[in-house]
């Protein structure tokens, strides 16, 4: 827990984000992001009990403080050749509802450590 609070306040100044900090990044769900974001890249689950990718973002999306992340999440698994997986009936179902929530963007405090993280997955975006 230690490390992970280091590892967020590192982010935090990384990403210069005006009046963010740890607790924000907790609230926003980052940790579980940048392990959905990860798991993407990775092709398996990583930070995850989850046996593939399709239970990591049916798990990740079922949580309704996480929706605002959809957009970024089909993005980034559109530049990691994953966008299949938005194909399956039960994901798809979770994109829908998702999309009736305001959806973070590159500004916000979520794109911007995407963002900081990933910036070589971005660049072809």
């Amino acid at each position: 827990m230690e490390e992970r609070e280091i590892l967020f306040g590192e982010l935090v100044a990384k990403v210069a984000i005006p009046g963010s900090d740890v607790n924000e990044l907790h609230a926003l769900d980052v940790d579980a992001l940048i392990n959905c974001l990860l798991s993407l890249v990775d092709g398996r689950p990583v930070g995850s009990r989850q046996q593939n990718l399709v239970e990591v973002l049916n798990s990740f999306l079922n949580v309704e403080r996480r929706q605002r992340y959809v957009r970024l999440i089909r993005t980034f698994a559109r530049l990691t050749n994953r966008d299949a997986l938005f194909e399956i009936e039960s994901v798809r179902n979770k994109i829908v509802k998702a999309r009736t929530v305001v959806q973070d963007d590159r500004q916000s405090v979520s794109g911007k450590i995407a963002l900081a993280l990933f910036p070589e997955i971005f660049s072809s975006a």
